[in-house]
């Protein structure tokens, strides 16, 4: 599990040992962020002000959640969610309101991530979802500079505050197109059919 204590700003960083080189978006290629949050721990009165987030494919290892490059998502005690890509905002709203995701302790967020390569010409396709349900999709203004994964928590100045990450998994993978797909079935049904006649 990774925590952040703070009673101000504060980022942990994690960092694979190795770039993803991928294959052309539209043929299916992505990889994957996927996490277990929990904005404050415990739950105080000022839930609404404590919030904490993940920053994705920033250049420094130090970048907040509207960093200058980087694809940012936070989750506040309330339920309220914010999106960045670098330092502007593409999406705001309530979890519970919009979605009817419940205000809860824990909340699983996955970042879904179509790209080629990393670099800052090359724009990525982002999809984020929280608890299974799709809360944005984008494109990226630019690329994905850096394959850092910065967790960022905020609590006001005076309270304590903790922010709770668990079940980190970073994987990649290709997604075979549907007639690959429709290929790989009509296989096994053939597979099955003579197994019946043998």
């Amino acid at each position: 599990m990774l925590a952040a204590q703070a009673s101000t700003n504060s980022i942990i960083t994690a960092s694979p040992n190795h770039n993803f080189s991928l294959l052309d978006p539209t043929d299916g290629a992505h990889f994957v962020i996927e996490y277990d949050v929990n904005p404050c721990e415990p739950a105080s009165t000022v839930d609404q002000n404590e919030w904490a987030a993940i920053v994705f494919g920033s250049s420094t290892q130090t970048a907040s959640v509207n960093s200058s490059d980087g694809v940012g998502f936070l989750i506040r005690g309330n339920g309220g969610y914010q999106v960045f890509d670098g330092s502007a905002l593409k999406a705001s709203g309530d979890l519970g309101d919009e979605f009817g995701i419940d205000e809860a302790d824990w909340y699983h967020v996955r970042v879904n991530y179509f790209i080629s390569s990393f670099g800052e010409a090359d724009p990525a396709l982002a999809a984020i979802f929280v608890d299974d349900q799709l809360i944005y999709d984008f494109q990226t203004a630019g690329g994905v500079a850096g394959n850092t994964i910065n967790f960022v928590g905020y609590g006001p100045q005076g309270y304590y505050t903790h922010h709770g990450f668990d079940n980190l998994e970073v994987w990649s993978s290709y997604v075979p197109e549907p007639a690959s797909l429709a290929l790989l079935g009509g296989g096994l049904l053939a597979l099955l059919r003579r197994r019946r006649k043998a």
